[in-house]
């Protein structure tokens, strides 16, 4: 996808309009939504951010971990999140990282114009996006319970039991882990293939909001999952 397009006159005026930042590694689609923004009427897109700068509205980006870095010009702004899909731990992440909402990223023009109208739209809601979708996915809302359970209840030794969202597999495979197996071995004694194991514990690692193998391991022996 990508958009021809001419640098608008309108900045005469930023005030009138809402103020787009994009923070977007991708440049084909940084230059689209760029284009898609100069040619909307009632759109303006800053090419910094500063504090010397005018208040950014909107700021988008791909890489939800460098909003901190930006974390100074940022305070009142709606942040999106640009992912590939709505997985419990992309959605998870952009949370605790201050997005308003996660986006998927656009894979044509009818996709682009939609994610721009649902941010103008989303943008002036009551009710935060990101939460709302959580609070529709059974497992995100209960992994979203466990995350501040375990923030809040760190220092008092004392960790909070969670209803088990394993099957019988992803349990028989994380006993497998913590016992050191591998995956090769895994699939070997379970009597699968190599990349079903390799599937599975991406799975499992969704499901336990877990960075690791090792996590979800602690997480599972922790809530007597395993």
């Amino acid at each position: 996808m990508s958009l021809n397009y001419i640098k608008s006159s309108k900045l005469n005026n930023e005030s009138k309009y809402i103020r787009f930042f994009l923070d977007i590694s991708d440049y084909d689609l940084k230059k689209d939504l760029s284009g898609y923004i100069y040619n909307s009427e009632g759109l303006y897109l800053l090419s910094d951010v500063d504090g010397e700068g005018p208040d950014v509205d909107v700021f988008i980006t791909d890489d939800i971990y460098t909003i901190k870095k930006q974390n100074n010009f940022i305070d009142s702004t709606k942040i999106y999140s640009l992912v590939e899909n709505f997985s419990n731990k992309k959605i998870l992440d952009a949370l605790f990282y201050g997005a308003w909402d996660c986006i998927l990223v656009p894979k044509n023009i009818h996709d682009l114009t939609s994610l721009i109208n649902q941010v103008l739209i989303s943008r002036v809601s009551k009710n935060c996006p990101i939460l709302e979708k959580i609070s529709k996915s059974a497992d995100c809302y209960k992994i979203l319970i466990q995350k501040i359970s375990e923030i809040t209840t760190k220092d008092l030794g004392n960790d909070l039991i969670f209803d088990n969202p394993l099957t019988k597999r992803d349990t028989e495979i994380l006993q497998h882990i913590s016992m050191g197996k591998s995956n090769k071995e895994i699939a070997s004694h379970i009597g699968l293939a190599e990349q079903t194991i390799k599937n599975t514990i991406s799975i499992i690692l969704d499901k336990t909001f877990s960075a690791n193998r090792t996590q979800a391991v602690s997480i599972a022996t922790k809530n007597n999952w395993i």
